[in-house]
């Protein structure tokens, strides 16, 4: 009985050992494939700044709200972004937002210029890191754990994921298509800046085109805890090596 005991357990630690390996090696299949899709390891590598420019919709309860974007990030701790809200009433909101480091400004309209909160600065590292972990390559460092998630489907494609795990930052989950192997979902909890809670936010990629030999989506879609927040159009890409450090100081 002991025996017969022992050699059950000793099959399902060997079984679920293999399974953890084939899990690891199917991950790292679907992160190098993805990596290729994307333009390959050494485009990827190489450019670790990018500045876009956008236009969309912004919807707040009922209201529908237009918004125009310029927004410079290089690495993962440096940011600046300009981005002006109109409403049908004719009001206008611009907020520019600079992240150097461990530091980081916003200035609306003519207002003084404000450092942002701990709190607020938090959010917008996570979400900064978010942005980064999607140029993939990130994704190959020792810190970061991947698992696989289950086969599922977006919009209208089947697509594969795997969630990316990191000690200091929070988990993120990403899908690629199925087909193609490029990003079309990613998912993370983030402090809506409404209202200051926890959600589930979701942005949706397509209209994927070729700028210097990287493939990048110029559409996105987000929804915060299932309700739909905002669409965007991506109107110019420049990818970068490196950009200006002074462009990262206080606005």
């Amino acid at each position: 009985m002991h025996r017969t005991l022992f050699l059950n357990l000793a099959i399902l630690f060997i079984a679920t050992g293999q399974s953890r390996g084939n899990d690891a090696t199917e991950a790292k299949a679907l992160l190098d494939r993805a990596i290729k899709a994307a333009g390959g390891e050494a485009v990827l590598a190489k450019f670790k700044a990018a500045r876009f420019k956008s236009k969309g919709i912004l919807y707040v309860g009922d209201e529908k709200v237009s918004l125009t974007s310029d927004w410079t990030y290089q690495r993962f701790d440096q940011l600046r972004s300009t981005v002006v809200l109109e409403k049908s009433d004719g009001k206008r909101l611009e907020i520019t937002e600079v992240v150097n480091g461990d530091r980081g400004w916003l200035k609306v309209n003519n207002d003084p210029t404000e450092e942002v909160g701990k709190d607020y600065f938090q959010a917008r590292k996570e979400q900064m890191y978010s942005n980064w972990i999607m140029r993939l390559i990130p994704l190959t460092a020792k810190e970061i754990g991947l698992t696989l998630l289950p086969e599922t489907t977006v919009g209208d494609r089947p697509a594969v994921g795997l969630e990316a795990t990191h000690p200091d930052h929070h988990s993120v989950k990403l899908w690629f298509d199925k087909e193609s192997a490029l990003v079309i979902k990613i998912a993370e909890r983030i402090k809506d800046p409404e209202t200051g809670k926890e959600v589930n936010q979701e942005i949706m990629f397509a209209s994927f085109k070729e700028v210097q030999g990287r493939r990048v989506a110029h559409r996105a879609v987000y929804f915060r805890d299932g309700k739909k927040k905002g669409e965007e159009e991506i109107t110019e890409v420049t990818l970068s090596e490196r950009v200006d450090d002074n462009l990262f100081t206080k606005p």
